[in-house]
């Protein structure tokens, strides 16, 4: 509240009425006018409201007498009241808030998803150094990998014999942790896989990292992005359990849009673990810096048993 005050001219007294000589100035801040006075005995007079007489009588102190004409001083103040916001404004404040909401939202969503895909290569750079530990240990043969696998044991769907998540468990974590989780994914699975196509057609279940030539190029695991291996409704699995063995043997799990059940895990695209624990994300499969063959570069369906 914003006030304004003046001297006034000094208004005449009958009795103890107060009547004023004149009309009160205009409040040019716009607001509402009120007049206070001080007597000449200091008591303070009563507010009046605009040239309206007030109808009180100041009480005089002891020793003068009352009636007769007494001087005061008078001064206006002009009060000031903020306009409130109309309903018009109110709407235009509404729609430039909706305008940078809808401006802002999208960038706020690729910037979530950016630190998923950071998120999500971070957990598969521990997993490639699981990997790495367990090989140290097996004479250089990653765990092996079998059929479809369920944790905790004990469900039909789950096949005779262990997963290779959980003969990594001693160096790394239990196959229902969420560091085999993609943070992009909707639901809670197992989404990344161990490479396969090569050791199967050589029937093994194992690679052996001594056994690889292409350094740096050759995919050991990555985001499973084949619709196949998922249960409805993010994808077209029979099963209804999560496999914790995923391997590519039977089919490419490192799919890209445009091949048979692939998919973005990402909106940069896909995330590859290679042999030297190094993790990239591709759009699609880029045959000069990747290769799913340990003596060659060749695309999944490119490797052969010779």
């Amino acid at each position: 509240m914003n006030t304004h005050e003046s001297d006034f001219i000094p208004p005449q007294i009958e009795g103890y009425r107060i009547r004023l000589s004149g009309p009160l100035p205009p409040c040019t801040h716009g607001g509402r006018v009120r007049v206070r006075g001080l007597s000449s005995w200091g008591e303070d007079v009563p507010p009046l409201d605009s040239a309206e007489e007030n109808g009180k009588t100041p009480n005089p102190p002891p020793g003068v007498p009352a009636g007769g004409d007494r001087k005061i001083q008078m001064r206006w103040v002009c009060v000031q009241t903020r306009r409130a916001f109309t309903l018009i404004e109110l709407l235009i404040v509404i729609g430039i808030i909706s305008i940078l909401l809808s401006l802002l939202l999208p960038a706020l969503s690729l910037a979530r998803e950016a630190a998923n895909q950071i998120k999500c290569a971070a957990q598969l750079r521990q997993l490639g150094v699981a990997m790495v530990m367990y090989s140290n240990g097996n004479n250089g043969w990653l765990p092996d990998w079998s059929g479809w696998h369920v944790w905790p044991p004990g469900s039909p769907e789950d096949e005779k014999g262990a997963s290779w998540t959980e003969k990594l468990m001693p160096y790394y974590v239990s196959p229902d942790s969420k560091a085999y989780n993609c943070p992009s994914f909707p639901a809670t699975y197992n989404n990344y896989f161990m490479t396969a196509r090569w050791s199967g057609l050589h029937k093994q279940h194992s690679v052996k990292l001594s056994n690889i030539r292409m350094a740096s190029r050759f995919i050991l695991s990555g985001d499973d992005s084949q619709s196949h291996y998922y249960p409805r409704p993010y994808g077209t699995s029979s099963n209804k359990t999560d496999d914790c063995d995923r391997d590519d043997f039977g089919e490419s799990m490192l799919a890209f849009p445009g091949e048979d059940g692939g998919f973005r895990m990402h909106h940069a695209g896909n995330n590859a673990l290679f042999d030297d624990t190094h993790v990239a994300v591709f759009k699609d499969f880029d045959r000069n810096a990747m290769t799913f063959h340990p003596t060659s570069m060749c695309t999944w369906k490119e490797v052969t048993a010779d």
